[in-house]
């Protein structure tokens, strides 16, 4: 079996970070229009598979270009998973129609710190790694 290209975890990272984007999206507008409780469920439930998916895949992408940062990053994408699980498990009981705003803004606020803190070094990382395969 030949190694896998260092342009893999690469062109990983960056289509799963547009399909997390597109679910991201997919819940947010399902809870500002007050969709029915089973497709914000429905939402959620796919978000967090999706991240899920992610997660292991930008983590096995870190681990291939030797990523500084990857404990940290790691951890950052196991307390959201939690949260996001815990969430999930206290939805019908605990979030009615009125609360969809603010999960809204969680699930916005939740996205942008992980941004901030971890995504945009990791970004920066992978097109340093693309930059230096172009010139060699």
């Amino acid at each position: 079996m030949t190694e896998p290209s260092i342009q893999n975890p690469i062109i990983l990272v960056e289509r799963d970070h547009k399909v997390m984007v597109s679910r991201w999206r997919a819940l947010t507008d399902a809870l500002d229009q007050s969709a029915d409780r089973a497709h914000v469920r429905d939402a959620i439930r796919g978000l967090i598979a999706c991240a899920r998916e992610h997660f292991r895949n930008e983590e096995w992408a870190m681990r291939q270009t030797s990523y500084a940062d990857y404990l940290n990053h790691k951890m950052d994408h196991s307390r959201l998973l939690k949260e996001a699980d815990d969430m999930l498990r206290n939805f019908d009981d605990a979030f009615g129609q009125a609360d969809w705003s603010a999960l809204s803004a969680y699930y916005r606020h939740w996205m942008s710190r992980h941004n901030e803190r971890h995504d945009k070094a990791l970004h920066a990382h992978v097109r340093k790694i693309k930059a230096d395969a172009t010139q060699e």
